[in-house]
Formats: C-alpha cells, structure tokens, sequence
C-alpha cells in the first residue's frame, strides 16, 4: 500500500472544527468527524501526497528517535489511508 499517492475524494466536503475535521461525503450522504490525529493526517492529504510522505513527516515530528514510536506511527498511517480508501473518502491520485 506504501508508495501511492493519496489526494482527498472530489466527492467529500469538510472543513476545519478547533483539532477535528469534519467530513460530508456527497455521495452517501453521510458526515464524519476525525479526531485530532486523524485530522493531522487529513491535512498532509489536502494536497496529493505519498503515503510514505504522511509517516515519514510524522516519525520525524513525534518520534524521530524513537524506533518503537515510529513503527506504531507508520502501522496508524497505513490503517488510516486504507480504511478512508475503502469508504472511497481518499482516491489514488493518479486515478482517472
């Protein structure tokens, strides 16, 4: 899954809450709401970004050296961008 390019679904509206970001999917009519980690992750994805790019930035922001942080960093990324590719929030950028 690493190695792809993520960018944010055309199809989902959200803005900024204080440390949430709040989604409406367009297509199922439904809302979510991401909590602070969640909505950090979201924000690097404003923008077409590698998912390795998401991890490495956070490792380097909150656990630069620690090994233990940084492979639970990269496993919550990783789970993160699947489960928002799933419910189609997130698309491969590349994707036409």
């Amino acid at each position: 899954m690493f190695g792809m390019t993520k960018q944010i679904s055309p199809d989902v509206v959200w803005t900024e809450a204080g440390d949430e970001v709040r989604l409406y999917d367009t297509n199922t009519g439904e809302f979510q709401r991401l909590n602070e980690s969640g909505a950090v992750i979201w924000r690097m994805l404003a923008q077409p970004t590698e998912e390795t790019d998401v991890a490495d930035r956070l490792v380097a922001e909150y656990a630069p050296e620690d090994s233990e942080g940084q492979r639970v960093i990269r496993r919550d990324v990783a789970r993160f961008i699947d489960d928002m590719t799933k419910r189609s929030l997130l698309v491969d950028a590349n994707a036409d």
